[in-house]
């Protein structure tokens, strides 16, 4: 199974299982003006480099315009995920379109997340917490 991988938060620690999957086709960074800068001078493979906008919910929403795969997963960057943990990830996915995996990586049929964050934007919900946007319910590991 293909799929993409956002991350929504600055200065990933290590995307090395990403970069290295094959099934990841590509990774969508969401950064600052400042690091777009930066990051396009030695741009990563794979990777497309999205501003953030004013809150975390609008960031990813534009971040996914960037996605091509039916499945994505997003994470802060800031947990190291291996092999494994995507193989994992991966496998719910074929069964659940929502999943959970710790407090900063979800998995989701991008569609699914996308029309659900157009929705609560578009109905102007509170998206404090912005995967309450989903309507149903997030499997968690």
């Amino acid at each position: 199974m293909n799929y993409s991988l956002l991350i929504y938060q600055s200065n990933p620690v290590s995307i090395d299982a990403f970069l290295d999957d094959s099934r990841c086709k590509e990774i969508i960074q969401l950064c600052t003006t400042e690091e777009l800068m930066t990051n396009s001078v030695h741009p990563q493979s794979k990777t497309l480099y999205v501003p953030t906008q004013d809150t975390l919910y609008t960031s990813i929403f534009n971040g996914l315009k960037g996605v091509t795969q039916e499945d994505v997963i997003v994470s802060d960057g800031q947990t190291k995920l291996q092999i494994h943990d995507i193989d994992t990830l991966l496998d719910y996915l074929n069964q659940w379109p929502a999943i959970q995996y710790d407090e900063t990586t979800y998995a989701f049929d991008t569609r699914l997340l996308m029309f659900s964050l157009q929705k609560a934007l578009e109905s102007h919900q509170d998206l404090s917490a912005c995967f309450h946007a989903i309507d149903m319910k997030i499997k968690s590991l």
